[in-house]
């Protein structure tokens, strides 16, 4: 049986964002492709971080201590690997750097038969890292390029990305596209395919958190006619700040109209009641300022929700097929909601909510991409 481990630095611990996107591809190999799947993690906000049992059924969590300091969890995952890396037959890892660098190297002189894989992660800022053509970033990169030399290949989820990074030298020849995809551990699907579209608009994440811009979604929302807002409901789904809160009682005391139309639903944790939420809603509407992926416009989009979004990321036009199956907008609430108010009158909208959800459960599923994955290591093994 072929074993895989992954060593996750930071909050690693919290569960809630293993299951949704970082332990996926571990949990996948194991349940679909017959892996021998380990989650190294350390101990930051947890003291015993309760695993789901499905997911401890296929992956097994390994804590390597009590760190929050990300220098005491490098020397715990050191110490891990010189112990046990000939025990592991692919290394993964996350993001780039000299972190990255020094653990995969480490790997190899332990065991020079590991396949060190790392998941790019990347956003624009990393992207932008690797494309500046400043002479003194390309000296630079090309250190990096023979500092890495143990990384075997990298992914990338963006395919603008992937296809301008495959250009350069670090990355010629070991980097693939491969995105991340929607987790349905522990949803009970059944239950969520029982409803049926709504008029509603669904906006997720931290409301009130800067990078969310969701002041700009309630001022396009104000723009809708009447008409739209008497049959529609927007729902705002995340935990909220004191701020948006605030803004949000002042936008509804300027716009009385409004107030039954909006919907602040909190944190939902429960992932059957969340995707329930995106099964009944007709559109996902985000208007970030910046995102990496947006993991949260794929899942609304995977029960078939249609997608209207702001140029926040390269990303947004791999989410909606090259703007096939989506609304790709500019950063003003005139945009915004003109978008909103085209999509809503369209007489084909439960269509495209189907087309939207075929497209998502094609391309964003982790089953797939696990075996996407399964194959190019086998490249290396």
């Amino acid at each position: 049986m072929k074993r895989i481990a992954l060593i996750k630095f930071d909050d690693s611990d919290n569960p809630w964002m293993v299951y949704k996107d970082v332990g996926m591809f571990l949990y996948e190999l194991a349940k679909d492709y017959k892996w021998d799947s380990k989650y190294l993690y350390f101990n930051t906000i947890y003291n015993n971080t309760e695993w789901n049992c499905m997911f401890a059924q296929y992956v097994k969590p390994i804590c390597l201590g009590n760190a929050v300091a990300y220098k005491e969890q490098i020397k715990l995952a050191k110490t891990y690997l010189k112990k046990y890396a000939m025990d592991i037959d692919v290394l993964m890892l996350f993001n780039y750097g000299s972190t990255v660098w020094k653990i995969a190297r480490l790997a190899k002189k332990v065991n020079p038969k590991i396949v060190v894989y790392s998941k790019l992660d990347m956003g624009h800022g990393g992207y932008k890292h690797f494309v500046n053509q400043r002479f003194a970033n390309s000296v630079k990169i090309w250190f990096e390029k023979i500092k890495s030399k143990y990384v075997d290949f990298f992914s990338v989820e963006t395919k603008l990305y992937f296809e301008s990074l495959k250009k350069l030298p670090i990355f010629k020849n070991r980097i693939i596209y491969l995105p991340n995809g929607v987790s349905l551990l522990d949803v009970d699907i059944n239950t969520v395919e029982k409803n049926y579209k709504e008029n509603i608009v669904i906006t997720l994440g931290r409301l009130g958190d800067y990078a969310k811009h969701n002041e700009l979604l309630l001022d396009a929302i104000s723009l809708l006619p009447d008409t739209i807002i008497n049959t529609w409901k927007f729902y705002f789904v995340g935990p909220s700040t004191k701020e948006f809160e605030l803004y949000l009682k002042d936008f509804i005391n300027n716009n009385p109209k409004l107030k039954n139309s909006i919907v602040l639903t909190g944190k939902i944790t429960d992932r059957t009641e969340l995707y329930t939420l995106c099964k009944r809603s007709k559109i996902v509407c985000m208007t970030s300022r910046t995102e990496s992926v947006c993991i949260a416009v794929l899942e609304a989009m995977y029960f078939g929700a249609y997608p209207v979004l702001t140029d926040y990321s390269a990303f947004v036009l791999d989410a909606t097929n090259q703007k096939r199956l989506g609304c790709v907008t500019e950063q003003n609430k005139t945009s915004v909601s003109k978008s909103l108010m085209n999509i809503m009158q369209n007489p084909h909208l439960e269509e495209l909510n189907l087309a939207c959800q075929k497209y998502a459960r094609k391309h964003f599923d982790y089953k797939y991409l696990a075996g996407v994955l399964d194959g190019i290591i086998k490249k290396y093994t």
